[in-house]
């Protein structure tokens, strides 16, 4: 098995009912997860990752045409902590652990700007 089939595998069965949850998980959960899947480098895993949630999710009979917005939503956790400037925290000085800690903060901030739908909207 290629490693990088492997290693989308490990990631699927660790986070899929993340992904199937989206709308229950804190805004620190989502980044944790982001961070596990190491969305912020390798961003077509992460699309990978999406894919297999929804195939996953559509592979039940009967829900083979169900709307799957869990991979959109997750998608917008992922923009919005992507976007997270990290150039001044470092013209501020911050590094290493301190740098680190900042740009966690700041994106778990950005992730719970995002509006989530309530139920039975």
């Amino acid at each position: 098995v290629p490693n990088h089939c492997r290693d989308l595998a490990s990631h699927v069965s660790r986070y899929h009912l993340h992904c199937h949850r989206v709308d229950e998980l804190r805004p620190s959960t989502k980044l944790e997860v982001l961070e596990g899947l190491d969305a912020f480098r390798r961003p077509e895993r992460f699309e990978q990752f999406l894919l297999t949630c929804e195939a996953d999710a559509r592979g039940r009979k009967g829900l083979e045409e169900q709307e799957y917005a869990q991979a959109d939503r997750f998608r917008d956790a992922y923009r919005v902590a992507a976007s997270v400037e990290t150039q001044p925290l470092v013209a501020s000085g911050l590094d290493g652990k301190a740098l680190g800690k900042a740009l966690r903060a700041l994106r778990v901030d950005a992730i719970n700007q995002i509006q989530t739908p309530t139920s039975g909207t």
